[in-house]
């Protein structure tokens, strides 16, 4: 019996590593997606920023040409369903 309640203890053990590595491992692909998603809208900003400030060579943006930049179109996750996911998994 001693050892019946050892590899009990040893799975439960196993069980409890295995969902706190996988609590990490979502949460470092969530701070990578926030970062690569923040990223590209800083450097979409600065696209923007730098033709704006050329708008006497280039001429005034049109309406497509905003609407193709608009900055809305970089979806960053939103931190508080991220946390959500994280302590639905602890």
């Amino acid at each position: 019996m001693l050892w019946a309640s050892c590899a009990q203890e040893l799975a439960c053990l196993h069980t409890d590593v295995l969902a706190a590595l996988f609590r990490v491992e979502m949460a470092v692909g969530v701070a990578e997606q926030r970062s690569q998603a923040q990223g590209k809208q800083t450097r979409l900003v600065e696209a923007i920023r730098k033709r704006e400030a050329q708008s006497n060579i280039f001429g005034v943006r049109t309406m497509k040409e905003k609407r193709i930049d608009d900055v809305s179109g970089v979806v960053l996750p939103p931190e508080r369903i991220n946390a959500a996911i994280l302590l639905c998994t602890a």
